[in-house]
């Protein structure tokens, strides 16, 4: 039997509530100097995957009962509810979302390439959660372009900035139909005569098709943080 011994940083907020979430997500128990430990000896959690550096611990996957796992969020919506600071409500929130995702992670601040694709998918479902999703694969950011059309600039700075948006706002989907081997400027000729903000060419397929059907989104939090960041970049270097 493989296993390792990890122990909650000291620094970790709200570390006992967080073992109480990690207990009901894999069906385990909470050993504490309160706890009885032979009856702890037989509610061992357990759950799909769990990756771990030397610094943070992603939990995936847990088998605890979905029952339980609802409980207890539940008891993270009233405490949200009866919290009056907003520091504990943020932290209350996140290991709701924790839960609600079926996953959680202690002290994340780093580790390995494997779990910061994991944090960052997280992330990106806690965001799709919070915000909602749009379509994926640049397909909203190229019917964006088109609203920017309807923009009207009195200035010739003004038509050119527009102008520079629209083509920034068009090429990653230029970009990931160009390195599929098809000319993306075709596709996005063809994208202009669409109607449906949701569809979108699927180089896989080689077809255009509706990308939120084909659960091809993004979350649109991060969408507008990339966005404003562009903006921001652009206009401090101009």
């Amino acid at each position: 039997m493989k296993f390792c011994l990890v122990k909650p940083s000291e620094f970790e907020e709200n570390c006992k509530g967080i073992m109480q979430d990690l207990a009901v997500l894999t069906g385990g128990w909470v050993v504490t100097a309160e706890s009885n430990s032979l009856l702890a000896r037989l509610k061992l959690g357990s759950c799909k995957e769990v990756v771990i550096s030397g610094n943070e611990m992603v939990i995936l996957g847990g088998s605890g009962s979905q029952v339980d796992i609802e409980k207890r969020c539940e008891q993270l919506r009233s405490a949200i509810k009866a919290s009056t600071s907003d520091y504990e409500i943020k932290l209350l929130e996140e290991r709701l979302l924790n839960l609600s995702c079926g996953a959680l992670i202690v002290k994340v601040t780093g580790g390995s390439t494997k779990n910061k694709r994991i944090v960052n998918a997280l992330n990106a479902v806690k965001a799709a959660m919070e915000d909602g999703i749009i379509p994926g694969g640049g397909v909203a950011l190229f019917h964006a372009s088109k609203e920017l059309d309807k923009l009207q600039t009195t200035n010739l700075g003004g038509k050119i900035g527009v102008q520079l948006l629209q083509q920034a706002l068009k090429m990653p989907v230029c970009t990931i139909a160009s390195a599929a081997g098809v000319d993306g400027s075709a596709v996005a000729e063809k994208l202009l005569e669409q109607d449906n903000p949701d569809v979108g060419y699927d180089p896989a397929r080689g077809e255009y098709v509706d990308v939120i059907k084909l659960g091809i989104f993004d979350p649109l939090k991060l969408v507008i943080k990339e966005l404003d960041d562009a903006i921001r970049l652009l206009v401090q270097t101009s």
